[in-house]
C-alpha cells in the first residue's frame, strides 16, 4: 500500500509547469518627457512688452525722452516679434526632441494649437467688427454693405489677411489692429512643422543652414521686386509690394529654424553641465544680454536718426534672433 501510495504521490508531484509566458512585442506609443523651461514666459512677457511699448512710443510721435538707451530701446522694440518667433520654433519642437525624433499625433497637436489660439483671435475679431463703426469712419464704410469689405471679413476669418489680403489692397486689421499680421506667419510655422519636425531632429544644422539660405533669398527677392499689382493704390506701388513681400513666413524662417536647434541643443546638453560648464553658461547669456541691448539701442539710433533702411525692421533682425537663440 505504502509503495501504491508512493506511486500515487509520484505522479501527483510531475504535474506539468505552466508554459512561459510570451514576452508583449506589440509597438506601444512613445511618451516624451514633458520639459519646462520656466524662462520661456519670463522671455516671452518680454517679447510683448517690447512689441506694446513701441506701438505707445509710436502713437505718442516718438517722444525724446532722455534721447539715450531708454528711447533707443523702446524704439526698437520691434524686435520683440523677432523673439516671439524664435521661441515658437524652441517650444513647439522641443517636444519632438524629447521624444527622440517622434513628432506624435498631428491631429492632437493641431487641436491643441487651435484651441490654445483661435478662441482668443475669433473672440476679439468678432469685438473689432462690433466697434468698427465707433473706432474708424472710413474702414466701417469700407465693410458695411460692400462686396470687399466682406471679403476682407472671409480673409480674417480664415487668417489670411495678411499673406492674401494685403496684395489684394485690403486693409489689415480694418486699419485698426494691423498686429494681427505675425498670425499669418505662426499659422505657416504650424502646419510646416509636422512634415520637417523628424527630419529636422536627424539634421538640426543642416535644417538651419537650409531655413538661413532661403530666408536671406527671400529677403533679397523682396526688397529688389520690381513688380506693382493693380489693387495696390498707393503713391508708390512697387514700394507696397515689397512691404507686403518682405513681412511674409520665408523672411522669418530662419528664426524659428534658430529655436528649433536651440531646443535640439537644449535637450542634448542640459544633462552634461560640470562646474565649469555652468560658469561657462552664465559667461555666455551675461555677454548674449549685453549684446542684444546694445544692438537695440544702435538700432533705436538709427530709426531716429533717419539712417536706417526701409526694410531694416525685417531683414536687419537675424543677428538678434541668432543672439537670443544662443
Amino acid at each position: 500500500m505504502l509503495h501504491t501510495v508512493g506511486r500515487m504521490q509520484s505522479t501527483t508531484l510531475k504535474i506539468p509547469a505552466p508554459a512561459p509566458a510570451v514576452p508583449d512585442t506589440s509597438p506601444r506609443p512613445i511618451r516624451s518627457e514633458r520639459l519646462v523651461v520656466g524662462p520661456a514666459d519670463g522671455f516671452r512677457g518680454l517679447a510683448v512688452l517690447a512689441v506694446v511699448l513701441i506701438h505707445v512710443i509710436y502713437s505718442a510721435g516718438r517722444p525724446v525722452l532722455d534721447g539715450g538707451l531708454i528711447r533707443n530701446v523702446l524704439i526698437s522694440g520691434y524686435f520683440g516679434m523677432d523673439l516671439l518667433f524664435v521661441l515658437s520654433g524652441f517650444l513647439l519642437f522641443l517636444p519632438t526632441v524629447t521624444a527622440g525624433g517622434h513628432f506624435g499625433s498631428v491631429r492632437a497637436y493641431l487641436i491643441r494649437r487651435g484651441s490654445r489660439i483661435l478662441p482668443a483671435y475669433y473672440v476679439s475679431l468678432a469685438g473689432l467688427l462690433l466697434f468698427l463703426p465707433l473706432l474708424t469712419t472710413s474702414s466701417a464704410q469700407e465693410l458695411i454693405g460692400s462686396a470687399k469689405g466682406l471679403i476682407n471679413v472671409v480673409l480674417h476669418t480664415t487668417l489670411l489677411q495678411h499673406s492674401v489680403g494685403l496684395l489684394a489692397g485690403l486693409p489689415e486689421g480694418f486699419h485698426v489692429n494691423g498686429a494681427i499680421w505675425t498670425l499669418a506667419l505662426d499659422l505657416a510655422f504650424y502646419l510646416l512643422l509636422p512634415l520637417v519636425a523628424t527630419w529636422y531632429y536627424k539634421h538640426p544644422f543642416l535644417g538651419l543652414a537650409l531655413a538661413l539660405g532661403g530666408s536671406t533669398a527671400w529677403k533679397w527677392f523682396a526688397v529688389n521686386s520690381a513688380f506693382t499689382l493693380p489693387a495696390l493704390t498707393v503713391p508708390d506701388p512697387k514700394i507696397a509690394v515689397r512691404m507686403v513681400l518682405v513681412t511674409q513666413f520665408p523672411t522669418y524662417l530662419a528664426h524659428f529654424a534658430l529655436g528649433m536647434t536651440a531646443a535640439w541643443l537644449y535637450v542634448k546638453h542640459r544633462n552634461r553641465q560640470s562646474t565649469g560648464r555652468s560658469a561657462a553658461v552664465v559667461a555666455v547669456q551675461v555677454a548674449c544680454i549685453a549684446a542684444i541691448i546694445a544692438g537695440m539701442n544702435a538700432a533705436g539710433m538709427r530709426d531716429i536718426s533717419g539712417e536706417a533702411s526701409l526694410y531694416d525692421h525685417w531683414t536687419a533682425t537675424g543677428w538678434f534672433a541668432a543672439t537670443f537663440a544662443l
